[in-house]
């Protein structure tokens, strides 16, 4: 039987996936534009085509075969089409990235609602860890609501987009409803470098990848607070138990949050500068103020997931406080209507419970 179940996967393995429109030309759009295009040539895409707003750039970018940008320096593969156009990247397209921050992903629906989008499209890949501020809503909510004829995946996990264009070893997680879909995928994205693990599981990976944003501005608080190493690893323990149980109660899998797309996300963005959540955390920490912060980060999508955290978790039947007092304390700073110490003060002034998940 393992030998029949070998044969099958190696089978599935090769199969050749037609145009993919990479929609998003930041740094992660990039490197997923540079993994597909890393994939042996039976398997690679027939066309990657990678779609930004910014003309000047993609034409510079077409040009110079780098994202001076977001990843200067490393160089952008031949099978890669950098476009500003989103109507040539889409012709043909079977599989869409759907790669703008999380914040950004109904407006771009819409647009494609007035193309319209084109029939040959089967499968979109949500890629934004975030939950949209103005509605509480998930990625896939967002993308079920215009584009309900689409199978929906999400893609999420530990990975640096620089990481992955230098072709380090990663691991990440993509999850659909339809598991045989979420195989399907892994099977025709993953190689040598980069590795993949389905998921039946959307909304566990959409909170892991959505909530450790605002766990990494907790812990870059505590590193720009000088609170120590010991702080920074309760902090992170009891906020991965807030998780958890916003997860259970927004209908996903617990155990989805000890896996890639959340303790191990969480692992790689927590501690390291590389991160924008968590040095936007270190700044904040070290005395600098929100709103300078933010015109100088530029998206640091863990400040809009940590208020739209707020509406989402009071239709759960939450209660903020009691239940996320770590994740609603950060909301609170960010909002200033709390600060560091204040929040220090009201979480050690908690009332003593055994510990449980």
């Amino acid at each position: 039987m393992r030998e029949k179940n070998l044969q099958q996967t190696d089978k599935s393995r090769e199969i050749v996936t037609g145009v993919v429109a990479l929609l998003g030309a930041g740094s992660w759009g990039t490197a997923l534009a540079c993994t597909l295009s890393y994939l042996p040539p039976a398997r690679r895409p027939q066309a990657i085509r990678l779609w930004g707003r910014d003309k000047a750039l993609m034409e510079r970018m077409a040009k110079t075969r780098e994202n001076p940008r977001h990843l200067p320096g490393l160089p952008l593969p031949s099978a890669i089409t950098p476009t500003a156009s989103l109507e040539k990247a889409l012709e043909n397209a079977e599989k869409i990235f759907l790669v703008v921050p999380a914040q950004q992903i109904a407006s771009l629906l819409d647009r494609l609602d007035r193309l319209p989008l084109p029939s040959s499209v089967s499968v979109a890949v949500g890629c934004a860890k975030g939950i949209e501020v103005a509605s509480g809503r998930f990625v896939s909510e967002i993308v079920a609501e215009h584009c309900p004829r689409l199978n929906y995946a999400v893609l999420s996990g530990p990975s640096f987009s620089e990481d992955v264009v230098k072709r380090l070893p990663v691991a990440v997680t993509v999850a659909s409803a339809s598991f045989s879909l979420a195989r399907t995928l892994c099977n025709e994205w993953s190689h040598d470098r980069f590795r993949l693990y389905a998921s039946d599981d959307v909304r566990g990976a959409e909170i892991g990848g959505a909530c450790k944003n605002v766990l990494a501005l907790a812990c870059g608080i505590v590193e720009g607070r000088k609170l120590g190493l010991s702080a920074r690893a309760a902090l992170t323990t009891r906020a991965l138990a807030e998780i958890g149980r916003f997860a259970v109660a927004s209908g996903a899998k617990e155990e989805t949050l000890s896996g890639l797309s959340g303790w191990g996300d969480a692992l790689l963005t927590c501690t390291s500068v590389r991160s924008r959540n968590y040095a936007f955390g270190c700044a904040l920490g070290a005395g600098e103020s929100v709103k300078l912060l933010l015109a100088r980060s530029g998206t640091v999508e863990g400040v809009w997931t940590a208020r739209a955290l707020h509406k989402r978790a009071a239709s759960t039947g939450l209660d903020l406080r009691r239940d996320l007092p770590i994740l609603s304390c950060v909301a609170a700073i960010l909002d200033e209507t709390m600060t560091i110490d204040e929040a220090l003060r009201e979480l050690f002034a908690r009332p003593l419970a055994p510990e449980r998940r």
